[in-house]
């Protein structure tokens, strides 16, 4: 019992998030000036558009800042 408690106190420990592959961005309200700050998670919010020759592969990102 021992070694399962030990097991499950170290693996669900928190863990760190790395910020080596996100791009933070930021923008300014038009209404009230504040900077809004969003980051963009390079492996995963990237979205592909293929296009038809092999180099015309582009990436785009949506994010809504609220």
């Amino acid at each position: 019992m021992k070694f399962i408690k030990k097991f499950l106190t170290t693996s669900a420990g928190p863990k760190e998030k790395s910020t080596k592959n996100f791009l933070i961005i930021s923008g300014q309200c038009a209404r009230c000036g504040e900077i809004i700050q969003a980051r963009v998670d390079l492996e995963n919010d990237l979205s592909a558009e293929y296009g038809e020759g092999e180099n015309e592969t582009t990436y785009f990102c949506r994010k809504i800042l609220i």
